[in-house]
């Protein structure tokens, strides 16, 4: 039975194979059929075939060094190459919280503290004093776009350690080519949700510790009596320093001295974590409660290590409680009482699925190999909660899905491991195919990434600066202008829904969009000071009581001339 089932899930999988890449060249439509279910399909079969077989976590098949370090900076080329091209053409960063962040940390280098409120809501602590020392040695020019880069590079590494220290080099090797070559994080890039890179690297920094402090042995009375005496001894010898680095590697390392090493790192940089971004702290903290109670044996120093890492966090949130913390209270238990009310923005589940057909069944068979390893670690519990989150759509569920991509491309490694095990040409070509289906893929999408926001109206927006009155308040047409008004004019914006200048409710900034009324015009007007000005970009605009003020392009910049409102 078992010889049957593995015979037709290679058959399954080099149909499903040869399909993704007519996908990926646009000779399928990847709507034509359900992809996601013949994904769980091919993932259950496999698991059922290749159940089998050794565990892929003990043995490291990577033996060719020079292979590995080769497929290595391939991976690094990809992860830079891809993101290097959108800026070939373009110097505008990419993504519509790049001004956002543009006056975040411009305004916290300069004020401190004493930013904006929403400002002290937007970033977190850790972000910010993050962001102040690169200021000191680069402009907010190149942390948003090259510095950038470096952080998606350090995620991709983080990754690597991460598929390595769980399973072995040639999973690691495998989830950073697949990272590299990855749409959806692509997609993050370009959205520019910095937070959650850097956030993501940290949490992976400390599963990776995590992991190596676990592996330590417990050393006996006897073990640790016997390595500190022969410790005594070639202190008193005259080749103290060439046998040093051989107790090094002794039980009392491995055991003493090891797991509190890799303990302090696990601790440290999960509150980088925490103060960093709030919800991939949430998902690291819900994970690392189950997998507490799981691993009992450890209880007492999990727990430990658990409240030091929550008493720190909060701690250094302190003085940003009532703008970072008490917000997300409501909308947090909302999305539980009522699913779907908060999504957070980034691509949909249904969207996410056929944008990983690549690697989802893979994935899918790594998560089925964790659990008949009763393999119950971080990675398991990380993608069980996040896997929820998104489904159920709970409380941020579209953004989560970054956090879900990590992790499937983690066990996506160790799917592909395990076709490479039992049939080793076959999975390394279809392996090979689903990368250069990916990155075919990734690759179109690097090529056509653009900023939102045109060179000229950029520079009719930086023009603002020299040409209006200080004191003079910039209103914003349409919300996408919103980051860039705010960040490159130096005026205070007031923007649909953002930032604290705002006085009008959705239903009013629709009235202010239809309405051909002076009166109306004046009236809705008053409650804001003067001057103002408005800033339409390539939008059409022809309300009342507002005359062209400066154009560049198609993109016009009004006043506002009402004297009476």
């Amino acid at each position: 039975m078992r010889e049957i089932a593995r015979s037709s899930f290679w058959q399954l999988l080099v149909v499903y194979a040869a399909l993704v890449v007519l996908i990926s060249l646009n000779l399928f439509w990847k709507y034509t059929l359900h992809f996601e279910i013949f994904a769980v399909v091919i993932a259950v079969i496999g698991a059922y075939a290749l159940r089998e077989l050794d565990d892929n976590g003990k043995k490291d098949k990577v033996k060719a060094a020079r292979w590995h370090y080769l497929l290595l900076v391939i991976g690094i080329v990809l992860i830079i190459g891809l993101r290097v091209v959108p800026y070939l053409d373009n110097s505008i960063p990419l993504g519509y919280d790049a001004g956002i962040y543009k006056y975040g940390i411009e305004s916290f280098a300069e004020k401190g503290f004493n930013v904006d409120s929403w400002v002290k809501g937007a970033f977190t602590p850790g972000f910010l004093y993050l962001m102040f020392v690169l200021c000191k040695v680069f402009g907010s020019g190149a942390i948003l776009t090259w510095l950038f880069i470096g952080f998606n590079l350090l995620l991709g590494v983080s990754v690597y350690l991460v598929g390595k220290e769980y399973f072995n080099k040639r999973v690691g090797v495998i989830a950073f080519l697949l990272y590299a070559v990855s749409v959806i994080q692509f997609k993050v890039f370009t959205y520019m949700y910095y937070k959650n890179i850097i956030a993501l690297s940290f949490m992976l920094f400390a599963l990776y510790f995590l992991k190596r402090g676990n592996k330590g042995a417990r050393p006996t009375r006897d073990h640790a009596r016997n390595d500190i005496g022969n410790y005594s001894r070639v202190v008193r010898s005259p080749t103290h320093n060439r046998v040093q680095d051989n107790i090094r590697k002794s039980r009392v390392e491995q055991g003493l001295l090891g797991l509190g090493y890799n303990r302090f790192w696990f601790i440290f940089f999960g509150i980088l974590t925490g103060i960093m971004h709030r919800p991939t702290f949430f998902l690291f903290g819900l994970a690392f409660v189950c997998f507490t109670v799981q691993d009992y044996k450890r209880l007492g120093r999990n727990l430990v290590s658990g409240v030091v890492i929550l008493g720190l966090t909060l701690l250094i949130y302190a003085g940003s409680w009532r703008e970072s913390i008490a917000p997300l209270f409501f909308p947090l238990v909302e999305s539980f009482v009522d699913p779907g009310t908060a999504p957070g923005t980034f691509v949909s589940f249904f969207t996410y699925q056929f944008s990983t057909l690549a690697y989802l069944p893979f994935a899918i068979l790594g998560f089925f190999y964790l659990i008949w390893k009763r393999k119950f670690d971080m990675i398991f519990f990380i993608t069980s909660i996040a896997a929820i989150i998104v489904y159920f759509q709970f409380f941020f569920f579209n953004r989560f899905i970054i956090h879900l991509d990590i992790m499937l491309i983690l066990l996506a490694g160790s799917g592909f491991s395990l076709l490479i095990d039992n049939k080793k040409k076959l999975g390394l070509l279809v392996l090979v195919l689903m990368l250069f289906s990916a990155g075919f893929v990734t690759m179109h999408e690097s090529v056509n990434a653009k900023s939102l926001i045109s060179e000229e109206g950029l520079d009719l927006i930086k023009k603002i600066d020299t040409k209006v009155e200080r004191d003079a308040f910039v209103m914003v047409l349409s919300s996408e202008y919103s980051p860039w008004v705010l960040a490159y004019s130096n005026r205070k914006t007031i923007a649909p829904g953002l930032f604290e200048e705002n006085k009008w409710f959705q239903e009013e900034w629709e009235r202010f969009w239809r309405s051909d009324s002076e009166i109306e015009i004046q009236e809705m007007m008053s409650v804001y000071d003067r001057p103002i000005y408005l800033f339409a970009g390539n939008k059409n605009f022809n309300g009342p009581c507002f005359s062209v003020f400066m154009e560049l392009g198609e993109n016009k910049l009004y006043q506002y001339g009402c004297e009476n409102g």
